[in-house]
């Protein structure tokens, strides 16, 4: 006869039911439940990995949102940068001298009571409290300027009309109140506080920044002047042009000339104010003087 195959033993992990025989429902409840512990490990892996991804996925978006942040902070702050280089040019070359020359006089500002209350900076109202400035605003909207920084508040403005001699007392001030819309700066100080940003001209600066200036005399009658005061060009309203010296690269063509003080001799004049003397310094001796005076008598 043929041996009897051995008995098959069941898997380490089989149900008891496999094991003992019992009721089959009862089997079948033990199957039931040892599927759904298994399916339950199944979904706790998927779950776990999920959440890497997700904790992943914050990590990434936290980074990139810090980094966009930070540029668009350089790029506000670079812009505010060059609206207040562009305007301090603008108000220099726009600004006028008075008093025959004495003061400055930068273009007026815009009182406070007169802009957009909603714009103005926090702290607003202390910026003229230091500095003596003679007028503190924002700058007019026809003044060809910026007059809202990159965070929406303006500019603050502070003027002076200082004496062009020397020239050190300041003449044009610019301040924005930076990121956090609260002005820390006042007139009177020479760097910017907190995160605020300046721009501050003295008197002499502003001049040597202007391009064509609008000059009215004491006496009423106006001229244009490129220049510091000392040494400025001017030009009348009646044509005359007036310059400590001059330089032509072509031919001086001129109706007519008149000399403050005789051309020397080495620059082909006479080094004199009358004929006798003219004569003389071109070499002339006493009997070619007489000579020269009888024949042209």
């Amino acid at each position: 006869m043929a041996a009897k195959p051995p008995p098959q033993m069941p898997e380490k992990n089989a149900p008891c039911c496999l094991l003992r025989p019992q009721p089959q429902r009862r089997c079948r409840a033990q199957l039931l439940r040892q599927r759904d512990s298994e399916s339950g490990f199944a979904i706790g892996a998927i779950l776990f990995l999920l959440t890497m991804i997700g904790v992943g996925g914050a990590v990434l978006y936290s980074g990139y949102s810090q980094i966009l942040r930070t540029n668009i902070a350089i790029t506000r702050d670079n812009a505010a940068k060059n609206d207040l280089l562009a305007a301090a040019r603008t108000l220099s070359a726009t600004s006028a001298l008075m008093n025959g020359g004495l003061n400055l006089q930068p273009p007026a500002e815009l009182p406070f009571a007169s802009a957009d209350a909603g714009k103005l900076p926090g702290n607003y109202a202390a910026s003229g409290t230091t500095g003596s400035p003679t007028t503190v605003g924002v700058m007019q909207a026809a003044a060809g300027t910026k007059q809202l920084d990159p965070w929406n508040h303006y500019y603050i403005y502070c003027r002076w009309e200082g004496a062009t001699s020397p020239g050190t007392d300041p003449g044009i001030m610019l301040i924005t109140a930076g990121p956090d819309g609260v002005l820390d700066t006042k007139c009177g100080d020479v760097t910017a506080k907190n995160d605020d940003r300046i721009e501050l001209l003295s008197v002499a600066q502003t001049v040597d920044r202007a391009n064509v200036w609008q000059y009215q005399t004491t006496t009423g009658g106006a001229e244009v002047a490129f220049g510091i005061t000392s040494n400025a060009v001017r030009v009348t309203n009646s044509g005359d042009i007036s310059a400590n010296s001059l330089t032509l690269a072509g031919a001086l063509n001129a109706g007519s000339m008149t000399l403050s003080a005789p051309l020397p001799v080495s620059q082909g004049g006479t080094g004199a104010t009358n004929a006798g003397t003219a004569r003389a310094n071109l070499g002339a001796g006493s009997t070619g003087d007489n000579l020269f005076i009888a024949a042209t008598a």
